[in-house]
């Protein structure tokens, strides 16, 4: 059984053949590089994007995009690059329209009020039946990030939801 995010995410990817996939907050690109490195994953995958707004992480990042054609990686916060993702129909039309991701995994930001923006920015980049999952799922007085469970609760509904280990959550 899987149980760690990058294995998890692995077998989501192939299981629902994700050709298109966002990752919000890929601080190192550990996870991307254990996906890309799945020979079966590297396969499917024609576009990854990672998305990492600190400097010290986008620097760590940035080498996989010599090792993984597919992996382009955005140096900007969540809310620019949902932006950007938005406004690529009026630049080139075949690029990009809401729906054009078969898989977003947000792991960005913690605290609430971001957490929740990326929950809204980021859903209608999906495409209907695209998998939307997360990190740091996970309440009680010993949490270390309670808000992104309250945004996901609040946006998507604890019924909606399943949780899967490390802490993952998925849309159901």
């Amino acid at each position: 059984m899987a149980k760690n995010r990058a294995d998890i995410l692995t077998k989501l990817i192939i299981e629902h053949h994700c050709h298109r996939i966002a990752e919000v907050g890929i601080r190192k690109g550990k996870t991307v590089r254990q996906i890309l490195s799945n020979t079966q994953a590297n396969k499917i995958i024609t576009e990854y994007w990672g998305i990492e707004i600190s400097t010290k992480w986008y620097v760590q990042a940035v080498r996989y995009m010599y090792f993984f054609p597919q992996f382009k990686l955005l140096h900007m916060s969540s809310e620019e690059a949902a932006g950007f993702f938005v406004s690529l129909p009026t630049i080139s039309p075949n690029l990009s329209k809401p729906g054009y991701f078969d898989l977003i995994f947000i792991d960005a930001n913690h605290r609430y009020f971001y957490a929740k923006q990326d929950l809204m920015l980021w859903e209608p980049l999906l495409k209907p039946d695209g998998i939307f999952a997360g990190h740091d799922y996970y309440g009680g007085t010993d949490a270390r990030h309670p808000g992104v469970k309250k945004a996901v609760d609040e946006i998507i509904g604890p019924e909606n939801i399943r949780v899967l280990p490390d802490v993952m959550w998925v849309r159901k």
